[in-house]
């Protein structure tokens, strides 16, 4: 099944649907499909992501005596490339230009100053603004895509996320008006989606099904999120938690009161574009909400920052910095760790027992300054060190060279 498969369509006369998703069935159905079609990608992503939480080259299973460490090269250069956008939010006054049309033409200028700087005040005090900026900057960095999503058509303030939650059919190519139907899954407590129905009679004009919202938070303890089910395809979502040790999540027996909630967006034939939720699971029989030519268009419901287009012209074809360095850094870690011991063993002294009987018997008494060893052991002054500075140090000093080149565009 495709992904606009479940897509109403013009019936026999030709007419067109009043909405082209037909049930809550088959909004869930459709939002599936394109989580398992992103699946491979996600992996790819999961293993990027690992390389920016330090994971450490050789895995768990390598001698404790081996060294086995991530030196940071995909995280310093992430924090570098951050810091530019930090520096141009607080570089400038105003976010933007404010034109209007009111007041007399010599004091529309002064009115349109003060209204941008009052605007940018007013988003520099919201709290989560920065948050979500740095988390924007960031997927968007890491992996070419960053994606903000809007509460509702009145709400200005908004909500970072990136492709680990939000999905849309393959071959989309670039540009928001190609993206006829998208979907992005979202966290709530019982607190948040009971304050959607607290007035339910507004909650009801508004769109909203307050009994199927009801239902969803009398039964929140068994829609807990254990992503055991998904495993298959959430694998952002898993690498999250296992870096995070959290032995509940595994257990499926914390955060059971989060509900997980799925938004689509889908453009009518008439070009406006409607918003649904529906409960992430297979049993859910009603829309959470449903909101029919909701917005006008598409970007009135989420926002998405693109690294430029990609490979092929297509969304899943956009590549980050991650994509790009990844192959380096693992050679850079694998590299260092590998002189770290050599230069660890080139330092230690040598010594060479005569026999067995000196082997088992060898011995190190401290005296005062000097350390005093049993007879029968040899202390060899010229042990072979590989010369480091020859042969391992150029070619690592290469990957270094190589790495800074394929990162510095990001900055």
């Amino acid at each position: 099944m495709s992904d606009t498969e479940r897509l109403e369509t013009l019936d026999e006369s030709g007419k067109p649907p009043k909405s082209r998703i037909k049930d809550a069935q088959s909004a869930l159905e459709i939002w599936n499909v394109m989580r398992r079609a992103d699946a491979a990608s996600s992996f790819d992503r999961a293993r990027i992501d690992s390389g920016y939480a330090n994971e450490p080259p050789f895995g768990s299973k390598i001698p404790a005596y081996r060294v086995n460490v991530s030196w940071g090269w995909l995280d310093m250069v992430l924090g570098m490339a951050v810091a530019g956008y930090v520096d141009i939010y607080n570089a400038v006054e105003s976010f933007f230009e404010c034109p209007t049309d009111y007041g007399q033409m010599g004091e529309k200028k002064e009115l349109e100053d003060v209204c941008a700087q009052k605007i940018s005040e007013i988003i520099r005090e919201w709290p989560d603004f920065f948050p979500n900026f740095l988390r924007v900057a960031s997927v968007f960095i890491k992996h070419g895509v960053g994606v903000a999503l809007f509460n509702d058509e009145s709400d200005w303030r908004w909500e970072a996320t990136d492709l680990s939650d939000f999905k849309m059919p393959r071959k989309t190519k670039v540009g928001q008006e190609n993206i006829k139907v998208a979907g992005c899954l979202r966290f709530c407590s019982p607190v948040d989606l009971y304050k959607m129905i607290e007035d339910e009679d507004r909650a009801e004009d508004l769109g909203y099904d307050v009994d199927a919202i009801k239902k969803a938070i009398r039964t929140s303890i068994e829609n807990n999120n254990n992503f055991s089910q998904f495993k298959d395809t959430d694998w952002e979502k898993l690498q999250i938690e296992f870096r995070n040790n959290d032995l509940f999540f595994s257990s499926g027996s914390s955060n059971a009161e989060n509900i997980r909630v799925v938004h689509m967006w889908v453009q009518e034939f008439d070009g406006r574009v409607s918003h649904y939720m529906v409960l992430d699971d297979e049993n859910c029989e009603d829309f959470l909400y449903k909101g029919i030519g909701k917005y006008d268009n598409i970007y009135q419901a989420f926002i998405l920052f693109t690294y430029g287009v990609g490979t092929n012209g297509y969304y899943h074809g956009i590549r980050g910095q991650g994509y790009k360095a990844f192959p380096e850094h693992g050679a850079l870690n694998i590299a260092a760790c590998q002189m770290l011991e050599m230069a660890t063993y080139g330092s230690a002294m040598t010594l060479q027992p005569k026999d067995e009987s000196a082997m088992q018997e060898m011995q190190f008494m401290p005296v005062g300054p000097f350390n005093l060893i049993t007879p029968g052991v040899q202390v060899l002054k010229d042990s072979m060190v590989p010369n480091v500075s020859q042969n391992a140090l150029p070619v690592l000093q290469q990957f270094g060279q190589m790495f800074r080149d394929r990162t510095a565009q990001y900055n």
